[in-house]
């Protein structure tokens, strides 16, 4: 009997240690769902200003899309293997005080920032979406019109051109 009591112990300590561990686990991902889903105003170094949602829902919007007065890019599928295909439609053209929404539609975690990769001293100077995980969004609104290259800082060779009139 006393050495089935301490196997009992013994059980008992490892279920109670990995319950310990799920529940840390569920905590940290309630902090990053957090994270994720809070709201940002930001002033950057070129005088742009930046709406930024970052949220963890699905997007119903369809690639390219137009909804009132927000065009959408979609981060495609295997994103990570396709160059300048990753991001479509690309290029992408908006208007001066038009919202640019970027989905992540991979299964991978992406960025879209602004620069033409990681040596680019003025990389994330413009906007900078952070990392967007599946089915996330990151949307910011232009107030000058040019021509903006951006990438994603985790797959540099995934590349597109916002040209902005």
């Amino acid at each position: 009997m006393k050495n089935q009591w301490g196997r009992f112990l013994t059980l008992l300590s490892f279920s109670t240690l990995i319950a310990i561990f799920l529940t840390g686990t569920l905590v940290a991902h309630s902090i990053t769902q957090y994270q994720q889903n809070i709201y940002a105003q930001t002033d950057n170094p070129t005088e742009l200003t930046a709406n930024q949602t970052i949220s963890n829902q699905n997007s119903t919007t369809t690639t390219g899309s137009q909804e009132n007065g927000s065009i959408t890019v979609s981060i495609v599928k295997d994103a990570a293997l396709k160059g300048d295909k990753a991001y479509q439609p690309n290029p992408i053209t908006v208007k001066v005080g038009q919202e640019l929404t970027w989905t992540n539609n991979d299964s991978q975690i992406h960025t879209s920032t602004s620069g033409t990769g990681p040596e680019d001293a003025e990389s994330g100077n413009v906007f900078d979406s952070g990392i967007l995980s599946p089915g996330a969004s990151y949307s910011f609104i232009f107030d000058k019109p040019g021509d903006i290259p951006y990438y994603c800082t985790l797959h540099p060779q995934m590349v597109g051109t916002i040209n902005i009139s």
